[in-house]
This record gives structure tokens, sequence and C-alpha cells, in this order.
């Protein structure tokens, strides 16, 4: 928080102008594309991709039973997953790093190094690859969107995912379950294609 102060201002940056109302459409939009890169977290995340194959393996992602009364889920971590850490990284890698990067570079490459910059910022390797390839979609929706508040809700979206879902391994490769993934690839990658840009009344 006191690096994003600090940013904020150095850079004279006026935050509050880039969160703006979202509309109950682009809310369904986001439900589904958080869904979706839950879903795909087995292959987001190429390091245990890789490992499964090593061993004849398949990861899918399933549901969590009992999901509050998993050792460390407190109202606090529930609070921090959902709101405040969303909150505090998207301000930091999409509305400062990207917008400054847009500045400099273009909006591919602002894009790619914010989301490098927000990979890195997740230490462990195997996550780091995972929020790379997310962040990745969430800097394509904000430059599209130029809304904040649409990427913090994505994000909340996303984390709620993995509070209900873990992945679990087949005992053998299953093609059918490599399908249903490249199925997902391909519906997530249509859905944020024809991502609704902001309109007229800017949400």
């Amino acid at each position: 928080m006191i690096v994003i102060i600090i940013m904020i201002k150095m850079w004279g940056i006026d935050i509050r102008k880039l969160f703006k109302i979202v509309s109950v459409k682009h809310i369904l939009y986001l439900i589904v594309i958080g869904l979706l890169i839950t879903l795909l977290y087995p292959i987001f995340n190429i390091p245990n991709l890789l490992n499964g194959f090593s061993v004849n393996k398949t990861g899918l992602m399933m549901p969590i039973t009992n999901v509050f009364e998993q050792k460390g889920i407190s109202f606090y971590y529930v609070i921090r997953t959902l709101l405040l850490i969303p909150f505090l990284e998207e301000t930091l890698y999409r509305g400062i790093i990207q917008n400054k990067l847009k500045e400099k570079f273009s909006a591919t490459w602002a894009i790619v190094i914010s989301s490098l910059f927000f990979a890195v910022g997740h230490m462990a390797f195997e996550q780091s690859i995972t929020v790379f390839f997310s962040s990745l979609l969430i800097g394509y929706i904000y430059h599209k969107s130029n809304n904040l508040s649409i990427v913090v809700l994505l994000h909340s979206f996303i984390n709620l995912g993995f509070l209900f879902l873990k992945i679990e391994y087949t005992d053998t490769i299953s093609v059918s379950i490599l399908l249903y993934h490249f199925a997902l690839i391909a519906l997530l990658l249509f859905i944020s294609k024809k991502y609704p840009k902001k309109d007229s009344h800017g949400n």
C-alpha cells in the first residue's frame, strides 16, 4: 500500500477517475471469464501440467467440500482474498504500472511487461507462471474497458473460484479432459474477444 501511495503522489495520478460504475452486462461477462480462468488452472500451471504428463496424470479443477471448515479460512482471509488484494494489486499493476507503460510503449507491450511485474510479485515459481497468463487477460480487458472497477471485480471472481475449487489428478492422461480444457480455452478467447468496451455512459 505504501508503494502505491508513493507512486500516486510521485506521478500525480488521480486513481478515483480510473474507477467507474460497472453495468450488469459487464458483471455477467466477468463472472464467466473468472470461472473459465479458474477452471483452466491445470493448463496455465505449466510446471504442474508437465509434471502430470511425466507421471501419466491429468489435472482437473473440482469442487471443495466444506470450504469454510478448512484450516486457515477465516473471515479476515475471505475479505483479504476477495476485496483487499484485488483492489491493491489491480490499482498497482493496471491502474499505475500498465497505464504508465502505455505512455512509452504499445498497449501490447504495456500488458506484457506489467504482467511480468505482476507474476514476479507473486514470488513462487509455479504461481508466477499461472498468474502471468491470467494477468495477460486481465490487462487486455483493462485496456478495452479503461475501468479499474472491472478488473478488480474480475480478480475477485478468480480468487472466489479458487476458494471453492481445487486441482485433482486422474490416474491416467485423459484425452477427454484435455479436449475439455482446449474447449474452455477457445471459449475464454471468444468471450474475451467479444468483451464489450465501455459504453457511452462510461460503464
